[in-house]
């Protein structure tokens, strides 16, 4: 995804989250982080570009919970 990004315009791809998840515009793509204990879980979660805009609200409150 920071690969892609760097062959595209300046900051038009990337962007963060609140609490510092990366995403990918044109891919639908974030990377969603949690914390259980003394580690950091992360998957990618893709969403239709629609909901870009406001990604957080778009995902249930537990994808963002910590454990």
């Amino acid at each position: 995804m920071f690969d892609r990004a760097e062959s595209r315009e300046p900051s038009a791809e990337l962007f963060y989250l609140p609490g510092a998840e990366a995403g990918s515009l044109t891919l639908g793509l974030v990377w969603c982080v949690q914390r259980t204990g003394d580690r950091l879980i992360t998957r990618p979660v893709f969403l239709p570009a629609a909901a870009m805009g406001d990604v957080s609200h778009h995902l249930p409150r537990e994808a963002w919970a910590i454990f």
